[in-house]
């Protein structure tokens, strides 16, 4: 999958989040993976800090300076999970709901795929 955009710091009804967007080379298809934004910076335990260090194989100079856009562009192997929603209310309280509502996202990212060259392009930008 490639990784094709980010939305940063939108409000949900719960949380702040941060998504990122990838899209299937095969079935295009675009899923999201998303993290809790941190009022601060990111923890070192924090799944953005994680997927970051695989994304781009290498450590952040400092977990505050994490920049997930730096992602984009970037492909990689992924795992996919389908999340099936409960009803939290009412008499079918804790009962999972209708396949209608199962949605698909990115759980995890594996492994790069070509990172060097996107790295180079990156760096180019810059200089």
């Amino acid at each position: 999958m490639t990784c094709i955009g980010i939305k940063a710091k939108l409000h949900t009804r719960f949380d702040t989040k941060d998504y990122l967007l990838w899209k299937d080379e095969e079935s295009e298809e675009v899923l999201e993976q998303y993290f809790n934004h941190p009022q601060k910076e990111y923890p070192v335990h924090h799944k953005a800090v994680e997927t970051y260090m695989i994304a781009l194989n290498k450590r952040p100079e400092e977990v505050n300076r994490v920049d997930l856009a730096e992602i984009v562009g970037l492909r990689a192997k992924v795992t996919v999970e389908t999340v099936r929603p409960k009803y939290v209310k009412g008499p079918l309280k804790g009962k999972v709901k209708d396949e209608i509502f199962h949605y698909s996202k990115v759980a995890d990212v594996v492994e790069p795929i070509d990172w060097n060259e996107k790295i180079k392009k990156t760096q180019e930008k810059f200089r």
